[in-house]
């Protein structure tokens, strides 16, 4: 037998997560979001990690309708030269919780910006 969450149950399972970071990847982020994340610091094989240099940014979001959530920030990723960032990752502290993949993979040949504009979550 199995059973079938509510619209309350959606909205009370999807506030019980406390969504604080958003981190980019260029590549699938993995089932903890450790995967392809963009450097934060300059590596042996890398020229120029950025200026300034990638970090992960704030997150939050509203109060579940209907199930889902919707991000209320926008933040903005400094992304350094020759990184296309294709996929993202939703934080609770050091707890990956949600993976996605960018509308838009656009790579970048010098030191630019990614604004991410829906990062929302879906209960479905």
């Amino acid at each position: 037998m199995t059973s079938n969450l509510t619209t309350f149950g959606k909205n009370k399972q999807a506030n019980a997560i406390a969504y604080d970071k958003a981190s980019l990847h260029v590549g699938l982020p993995g089932d903890k979001g450790s995967a392809n994340e963009i450097p934060t610091e300059k590596t042996q094989d890398q020229i120029d990690n950025g200026d300034p240099a990638y970090a992960r940014k704030a997150m939050t979001f509203s109060g579940a309708v209907n199930g889902g959530r919707d991000s209320n920030v926008q933040p903005t990723f400094d992304i350094p030269p020759a990184t296309t960032p294709s996929h993202f990752a939703l934080w609770e502290g050091v707890n990956c919780v949600a993976t996605g993949e960018l509308e838009n993979a656009e790579p970048y040949v010098g030191q630019g910006q990614y604004t991410l504009t829906d990062g929302d979550i879906l209960n479905t």
